[in-house]
């Protein structure tokens, strides 16, 4: 159950970020009453939702808890969305290709690398669990890189961050030369 759990939640501050950036904008328009465009409907949703999972399942539960909570700010998150794109004119298609499906790609690949890893954790031993997880951190890393330099960057964002790239490496490289040098 705590792995769901930590998963909702990570779920839920995910939407939760991304309602930072509209916050600062309109409270930057000076339009502060946007925002409650997200306190508001969170807290309806709230009280809307957790009862109807508490009669779902007969009984609290911390599951059900957090999916409430979860749940109410990833809807109270959409209608804040929903807002700031009215009011500044941002259309959905853009912000689903350019911010939406950039975060959702790590989620996506982090369930295709989880369910073997989870597994090959549970038949070796805690040792060997801990290289299993090892190599999937690497796996997962890689994956990511890929996704997002072969599917969702830019050509400038690709160029800009192998460039990025290949100067820390000149940098690292610089630094071991110097270190070998002065030993």
């Amino acid at each position: 159950m705590g792995a769901v759990l930590f998963s909702i939640f990570t779920v839920q501050l995910q939407f939760h970020m991304m309602t930072g950036p509209g916050t600062s904008i309109v409270r930057g328009l000076g339009r502060i009453y946007d925002e409650f465009y997200y306190a508001v409907p969170n807290v309806l949703f709230l009280i809307i939702i957790l009862p109807l999972i508490r009669l779902y399942q007969g009984q609290w539960t911390p599951l059900g808890i957090g999916m409430g909570v979860g749940l109410s700010t990833v809807l109270a998150a959409a209608v804040l969305l929903w807002r700031v794109h009215r009011v500044l004119g941002v259309r959905w298609s853009d912000y689903i290709r350019d911010v939406f499906l950039p975060g959702l790609a790590s989620y996506v690949v982090g369930a295709l690398v989880a369910l073997p890893t989870l597994r090959a954790v549970s038949s070796v031993s805690r040792i060997g669990g801990v290289a299993v997880l090892l190599v999937a951190g690497t796996i997962y890393s890689a994956l990511v890189a890929f996704v997002y330099d072969r599917i969702l960057f830019h050509a400038s964002e690709r160029i800009y961050v192998r460039e990025t790239v290949q100067r820390v490496l000149r940098g690292l490289h610089s630094r071991k030369v110097a270190n070998e040098e002065s030993v």
